[in-house]
Order: structure tokens, then sequence, then C-alpha cells
């Protein structure tokens, strides 16, 4: 959910529907004192830290104390710190959400899954270019809506 990603016309509808559920979803993570990680993909030539389009998307409500992790490939698992980062932080259920579905979501929720973590897609927080692979990724893997969400962020 980078600058980069709003400033093309393809996708840019599911980009913003997608940014307002996260929203809402950030807010429940915030009001339950669980942990935010902001994954920044630095796959592309054109996506460099320190330049605007590499930056997370502005509609976004980030917070400084939000982690920042910079990958490299789809998935944000793959020669990163995420893992070590969820373990320290004595995390067992990962949420995940952003764009591309079909690649780096599917990727990074996949990690997950692989990693033991129990793994969901954010209902809505996702985003493609493609209505039909966006659907797809929704069908193969579990989703959780705002409303489980906010049962299990109780639960803890």
């Amino acid at each position: 959910m980078q600058n980069e990603f709003f400033g093309e016309p393809a996708g840019r509808e599911s980009l913003l529907a997608a940014s307002a559920r996260i929203n809402e979803a950030l807010e429940l993570f915030r009001r339950h004192g669980a942990p935010v990680l902001v994954v920044l993909d630095e796959e592309a030539p054109t996506r460099v830290p320190g330049d605007p389009s590499f930056e997370p998307y502005e509609g976004l409500r980030l917070e400084g104390a939000d982690r920042r992790v910079h990958k490299q490939y789809n998935n944000s698992f793959w020669q990163t710190e995420l893992d070590a980062l969820l373990k320290g932080a004595e995390v067992d259920t990962v949420v995940v959400s952003g764009w591309c579905a079909e690649f780096c979501v599917l990727s990074t929720y996949r990690g997950a899954v692989e990693r033991g973590y129990r793994a969901r897609l954010l209902e809505g927080g996702i985003a493609s270019d493609s209505a039909e692979r966006l659907r797809m990724v929704e069908q193969i893997c579990p989703r959780v809506g705002a409303d489980t969400l906010a049962e299990l962020l109780r639960a803890g």
C-alpha cells in the first residue's frame, strides 16, 4: 500500500476501498494494544527508500510507533526480520492486507502459514488491478471481518 501504486489508474478503486478497511482494522489493533507492522516493497527499481513513491499511502492512518519492514520479494517473510518481530511480540495470528492480492498478499499469507502462524486475510482489505484474481485469492484463503477481528483481539 505504497504511494507508487496509487498513481496508476488500474486498481486505484480497489486500493482506495482496501485502504478504508485497513484503517478500520488499524483502529481495532491499536485499541487492543496489538502490534502493527508495515511492509514496504523495494522489489522494483522505482521503489527506493526515501523517495515519496516508496512511502506508505498517506491515506493510511499509520503512526510513528508502527514497525516498518523492508522487503525485496513477494513473501514479506522471505529474508526479512518480520518473523523475528512477530515472535518477539508473541504474536500467533497474522492478519494480512494490502496490494497486490495475487502476488505479495498471497505469498505473505502462505509465508505466515509455513512459519506456523494462524493467518487470515483482512476481509475487504486486499487490493488488485484484477477483480477476478482478487476474488480468487479471497476464495482460497480464510478471511477475517471487522466483527470477528474485534472479538479475536478482545480474547487476546
